[in-house]
């Protein structure tokens, strides 16, 4: 069974679709300050610019004609009603999902790998 990475993002009533794949995490880290994903997690909360470049390069996987100009007003859309750190909660949720950072396996994964022979 294929994991689902996608993250939904609710914006105005209209949902986008976060998601990363190996070719949008290369991509991400040409774009962010740190030039590293791991060290922007770390020195989170993320700056309005990076978080920006998150939102641009995860929108690009499913709606491949979206361009920097819109997601900064998807952007400023969203800041109207939430704050920033909400976004960058939903963000990190779609870094994960792709294996970017942090642990996506369950509990019950890890432990069945890491038992001898299996």
């Amino acid at each position: 069974m294929k994991a689902n990475t996608s993250v939904v993002l609710t914006v105005n009533d209209k949902q986008y679709i976060l998601k990363y794949d190996i070719k949008a995490l290369l991509k991400l880290e040409q774009l962010i300050s740190t030039k590293n994903i791991a060290k922007l997690v770390l020195n989170a909360p993320f700056s309005h610019g990076d978080t920006l470049m998150c939102l641009y390069i995860g929108l690009q996987a499913e709606q491949p004609s979206v361009t920097e100009k819109k997601a900064m007003q998807i952007l400023e859309n969203y800041l109207k009603d939430n704050p920033l750190y909400m976004l960058q909660d939903i963000v990190l949720l779609a870094l994960t999902k792709a294996g970017a950072v942090g642990n996506t396996k369950s509990d019950a994964d890890t432990e069945t790998e890491s038992e001898p022979g299996k």
